[in-house]
């Protein structure tokens, strides 16, 4: 079980990463406000070196899900994937500085919970 759950922690920070390398590619990126500017919009996305990044991180994040999957039931890991909302609220916060807020602190809690009762099943 531990092995199992450093698996799915280990493929969750990985895929975070890759969320807050996304997330800071596209920060300064046009909106697709206008019709014409979906094309312009995937264009300079793609030009962005944060892009490859963030899909590094979620390639290694896929090879390390994949090991978790190997070694326990997808019942068990699926539900332990979750971690990726704690982690990505802690990293939003560390990284691009964003405001935590009462509800959203407490929406996590709570999925932290049905975490720990999952593990301890």
């Amino acid at each position: 079980m531990i092995q199992t759950l450093i698996f799915v922690l280990v493929a969750e920070i990985w895929n975070t990463a890759g969320q807050i390398f996304f997330k800071k590619a596209t920060h300064d990126t046009a909106c697709i406000a206008t019709t014409g500017a979906f094309h312009d919009f995937w264009v300079s996305i793609l030009r962005q070196p944060k892009i490859g990044l963030g899909l590094a991180c979620m390639a290694m994040g896929l090879v390390v899900w994949l090991a978790a999957l190997s070694n326990a039931p997808l019942s068990l890991v699926f539900p332990l994937g979750s971690l990726q909302y704690i982690l990505v609220l802690l990293a939003s916060r560390i990284f691009l500085s964003e405001q935590i807020d009462r509800m959203r602190l407490w929406g996590t809690l709570l999925i932290a919970a049905g975490i720990m009762l999952t593990a301890l099943s």
